[in-house]
């Protein structure tokens, strides 16, 4: 018969052991676990905050830009910003590419300057400002809208997540505003979700009435 290798006085000692391994490597796939989904949400809420103050430097470049515009044209700057306000919002958006629009943003203009001589010659540089910034402006609203969903679904989208990232969106995802005031965590994220629209928009979306009007009729 042969002889138990380990003494049975050892038995509590190696079933403690087992117990504090157990325990240990647990602990270490918890711990780094939860690291790993701190870092990756570090680094959602930093591209977020970065790609929406990306695209409000673009909108404001975009005033600029039509500003000089108007000035090298001769013609008056809150008429065009008006202009510029309606194609960013898509009121004259079209799937056409033979012409700007299929020429409904050139008859807007023409709306608001019937007389347009003398400036017919720089017109097309104007028009040509206009429509990229609307489409500059466009694709940065899509990579932020795009970027809030990938970001939602990361935060529910696995077990993982959900038992580690709780604390997502925190301060670290901010909105910086022009007047100094800084929106984070949550409010920031409801902020990016909601995209730029003009009044007029805004208003057909509470009232769910859309009503076509001539934007450059003052009476």
């Amino acid at each position: 018969m042969e002889k138990n290798p380990i003494p049975k006085q050892w038995y509590p000692r190696i079933a403690w052991g087992l117990v504090v391994a157990f325990v240990l490597i647990i602990t270490i796939w918890v711990v780094s676990t939860w690291i790993g989904v701190i870092n990756e949400g570090n680094k959602w809420e930093a591209q977020l905050s970065a790609q929406y103050a990306n695209g409000a430097n673009v909108l404001s470049q975009c005033v600029v830009q039509t500003e000089q515009a108007a000035d090298a044209v001769g013609v008056e700057r809150d008429a065009l910003i008006e202009i510029l306000s309606a194609a960013v919002s898509g009121r004259y958006n079209s799937e056409s590419s033979a012409s700007v629009d299929n020429g409904k943003l050139f008859s807007a203009i023409v709306e608001a300057y019937p007389d347009t001589t003398g400036i017919d010659q720089n017109f097309g540089e104007v028009i040509a400002i206009i429509k990229g910034c609307r489409d500059n402006y466009a694709n940065q609203q899509a990579r932020v809208l795009g970027l809030t969903d990938e970001f939602n679904a990361w935060r529910t989208g696995t077990l993982r997540v959900r038992m580690f990232g709780g604390s997502f969106p925190n301060d670290n995802l901010y909105i910086q505003l022009p007047n100094g005031t800084r929106i984070t965590g949550l409010g920031a994220l409801e902020r990016m979700e909601a995209p730029v629209i003009d009044e007029e928009t805004l208003d057909a979306y509470i009232n769910g009435v859309f009503e076509t009007e001539n934007p450059f009729d003052n009476n």
